[in-house]
């Protein structure tokens, strides 16, 4: 959190919204303590419940991954309370995002904001597809601030999971299984805050507690816990943003979290809906009975794609500006006075 003490210009509160002692979890600040700080706006970094698992039992903290994952939820509601005690943005922000990003979020509000929708689930085993991706990826997070998907990478836990038949307690999962989110090889500046550290894997899971995760956490709920957080997370992403990028989601197979993605963006997020679907993906779903009904305008060649994100998400982004200048600017004046 940023915000006025004493006579400093600009301060960077850091601390943990909630700690967990076992089973109970522990507020250490109270929204009234950080409200007197007068802070200007929240960011909640989160990271793969793999990785915090890691560091954990590094210092002799042994917990579950259902445990973590509820953990990182408790953490982002309370940050969601001091944060609208305070009457500030809350915004969350995995840890394997690029450096860069945080700077533009503090001292470039003018940014555009785009949240990435793209295949994931469908194309994990395509080379081809993968690389086309990457290349739309690091040209977005070049030109705007872009929460990206690809930045946590929890299901890894559970794509691997061996059918009913096989008897294994454990199963083993390698680096090749967690889509890189790497975007050094831009520049240095792009690595992320916290980058993968492969001496993590292979990751040993245990297929019990990998089930756990893959199972509904109530009988009314069709999603498994952690297919619920993903939505929930990607959700928030599209709150956070200015414009939706969709990019090939109709390729091979229509991705049914994009066309949610979608359908969220462009209803209950109310935000623009832009999509890349060249001809050939598009001619194989037009005669479903079921397809996924338009959400924004669908274009066929990429460069318009990228121009007409661009004026729509600027659009939308001097917008936003406009409804909270008056803390954008304290930002500005900061990083203004620090280049001169």
């Amino acid at each position: 959190m940023s915000g006025r003490l004493r006579d400093a210009d600009l301060n960077i509160l850091s601390l943990h919204a909630c700690h967990q002692c076992g089973s109970i979890p522990v507020f250490p600040c109270s929204s009234e303590a950080v409200k007197g700080l007068d802070p200007a706006i929240c960011i909640t970094l989160i990271d793969d419940v793999y990785s915090c698992r890691q560091r954990l039992e590094r210092g002799g903290y042994p917990y579950g991954y259902h445990q973590l994952l509820n953990w990182r939820q408790v953490e982002c509601g309370i940050a969601d309370l001091i944060a609208d005690a305070c009457r500030i943005e809350n915004v969350y922000l995995a840890a394997k995002h690029p450096r860069m990003m945080v700077y533009r979020l503090l001292f470039e509000p003018k940014r555009p904001r785009l949240y990435s929708a793209c295949q994931i689930t469908n194309v994990r085993d395509d080379p081809k597809a993968r690389k086309e991706i990457e290349a739309h990826r690091r040209h977005i997070h070049q030109q705007f601030v872009v929460f990206d998907p690809l930045t946590v990478d929890d299901r890894i836990l559970v794509n691997s999971l061996p059918g009913e038949e096989a008897e294994a307690e454990t199963l083993q999962v390698g680096i090749d299984a967690r889509w890189p989110s790497d975007l050094s090889d831009i520049g240095s500046h792009y690595e992320g805050l916290v980058p993968e550290d492969p001496n993590l894997f292979p990751l040993t899971v245990q297929v019990k507690e990998a089930e756990e995760l893959n199972t509904p956490d109530q009988m009314s709920s069709p999603m498994s816990t952690i297919d619920a957080q993903i939505t929930q997370r990607d959700f928030r992403y599209i709150d956070q943003a200015d414009a939706v990028a969709a990019y090939r989601p109709r390729k091979g197979h229509e991705s049914r979290g994009v066309a949610a993605e979608k359908m969220y963006a462009a209803g209950s997020g109310g935000k623009t809906v832009i999509e890349y679907s060249p001809w050939e993906d598009i001619e194989g779903t037009q005669s479903r009975p079921f397809a996924t009904p338009v959400a924004g305008p669908v274009l066929q060649d990429l460069s318009n794609f990228y121009r007409s994100l661009e004026a729509s998400a600027r659009q939308e982004a001097e917008r936003r500006y406009a409804r909270k200048n008056a803390y954008y600017t304290r930002f500005e004046a900061f990083r203004d006075q620090f280049s001169q």
